[in-house]
């Protein structure tokens, strides 16, 4: 009788350990570093992703796993469950999209896995209507219009014309092929992608020349020698250079006609590079 008893208690014990540890929550998800992002730019996406775990913010714990390369599976599941609690979060999947699509800039949720990113998407125009997506974009469309029509008329008189077309041509070779190598929509073979990208990094090399060019001879453009759509011309050549050396040369130029944001994207990539 005593050893039965001693049994049911064990028994008892043993189902006690089973539910506490059962109960308890589980811990969150934190992925390893992955080699192709600065100890810094993992550290920095760590904490936000343990602040978005504390604030149960599903949509910002997807994005930082996202960035910090988690597995996919995981990634989308935070970012449907974020979708299904607060369709507000359906803006930023359309914008996301946006982005991608219009302007050729592919955040890091988006180029993770395009497929499961439109499974997303597509339970947001389930939820708001079919429409919602073309409205959100003539929303956005009408918005960027407004801001480029409020911007300060431009003396004609001012304006470089050699300067504009060395700009616009090397704003078209920048994007030549590295806009259809970041859209994930596109299906390249290894052996094409690796093409592309010699193709481009060649392109690249000759915009290196170019902008040179320009800041030697003209300084840093500013908006009234080549207008709002180029200003920007010579910081984005710069920030798609890989040699260390090279965005080293010319930062103390940059730094002074760089926006905040541009400095630290500019900065950020540059940390990155360096750790590889």
């Amino acid at each position: 009788m005593k050893l039965k008893f001693n049994a049911l208690n064990c028994t008892r014990s043993c189902l006690l350990c089973i539910l506490l540890v059962g109960c308890s929550p589980p811990k969150p998800y934190i992925p390893n570093c992955p080699e192709a992002l600065s100890v810094s730019s993992c550290e920095e996406f760590k904490v936000k992703l343990l602040q978005a775990y504390e604030e149960g913010d599903d949509f910002q714990v997807a994005f930082q796993l996202a960035n910090l390369k988690a597995p996919n599976e995981l990634v989308y599941k935070h970012f449907k469950n974020a979708v299904q609690n607060n369709v507000n979060h359906c803006e930023s999947i359309f914008d996301m999209n946006r982005m991608a699509v219009n302007h050729g800039f592919y955040q890091n949720p988006y180029k993770a896995d395009t497929a499961r990113f439109y499974e997303v998407f597509n339970l947001c125009l389930k939820m708001l209507g079919e429409d919602a997506y073309e409205k959100f974009d003539q929303k956005e469309t009408l918005e960027e219009e407004a801001y480029r029509n409020s911007r300060p008329k431009l003396d004609s008189s001012l304006l470089i014309p050699d300067l504009i077309e060395i700009l616009s041509q090397a704003l078209e070779d920048d994007q030549k092929y590295r806009a259809q190598l970041g859209d994930q929509r596109l299906d390249f073979s290894e052996k094409d992608r690796e093409q592309m990208w010699s193709l481009q990094s060649r392109l690249d090399s000759i915009n290196l020349l170019r902008i040179d060019t320009v800041l030697t001879h003209h300084g840093y453009p500013g908006t009234h020698q080549v207008g709002h759509e180029l200003v920007d011309v010579v910081w984005l050549v710069l920030h798609h250079q890989v040699d260390i050396s090279v965005r080293k040369k010319y930062l103390k130029e940059i730094e002074i006609h760089l926006s905040e944001g541009q400095l630290e994207v500019y900065n950020q990539r540059t940390r990155n590079l360096e750790s590889r």
